[in-house]
């Protein structure tokens, strides 16, 4: 290639660079404007107030008089941690205890609802009370005694290797609790 068609090429482009510079920009053709919905849609309902603080953080924990780069603990959980005891019938106690015998209440409360309501028979519902009020029952447990588990009992007497109990374990039903009758072997 020779330096004159060289410093052509260099032109046309510096020229086709300076054209696409200059060039008004594409007119956009404007959206039709969308017709507004007959109903409003409703604000969905707030959610659940945090249990701690406004949004789920006790800022009343922390110890502001406390430097965050000297003891951020004694900062972020000073307050809290002078003064929050851990209940007397407790080794330890804390938000994992708390959301524990929360979700337990609940769950005894649907448990109950199921048992007080009429279900319809066979139900999922009826099955729930039903079986709640038997393990409730406590007169019928301590009449009965070990009576229904008298032949799981005999079962386990009767294991005398680790092959017996392996079978025991494997049995549709198994308590799998044959911890004691390992040892004894």
């Amino acid at each position: 290639m020779r330096v004159g068609s060289r410093t052509t090429i260099a032109g046309i482009a510096a020229v086709l660079l300076a054209a696409a510079c200059t060039s008004k920009p594409v007119q956009e053709k404007p959206l039709a404007a969308v017709a507004p919905q007959s109903t409003p849609v409703p604000a969905p309902p707030p959610g659940p107030k945090a249990a701690i603080g406004d949004f789920g953080l006790d800022l009343a924990a922390g110890k502001p008089q406390v430097k965050p780069g000297d003891d951020f603990f004694g900062y972020a959980s000073g307050t809290w941690y002078e003064n929050f005891e851990i209940p007397p019938d407790r080794s330890s106690f804390g938000v994992f205890n708390q959301l524990d015998e929360l979700s337990k209440d609940r769950v005894r409360d649907i448990i109950e609802s199921a048992a007080a309501s009429q279900p319809t028979p066979a139900s999922p519902a009826q099955k729930i009370g039903d079986y709640y009020a038997a393990f409730m029952d406590q007169a019928a447990i301590e009449s009965n005694g070990l009576a229904p588990v008298q032949d799981d009992l005999k079962r386990i007497s009767a294991a005398n290797s680790k092959q017996d109990i392996a079978t025991l374990f494997a049995r549709r039903g198994s308590p799998h609790c044959l911890i004691w009758t390992c040892r004894r072997i």
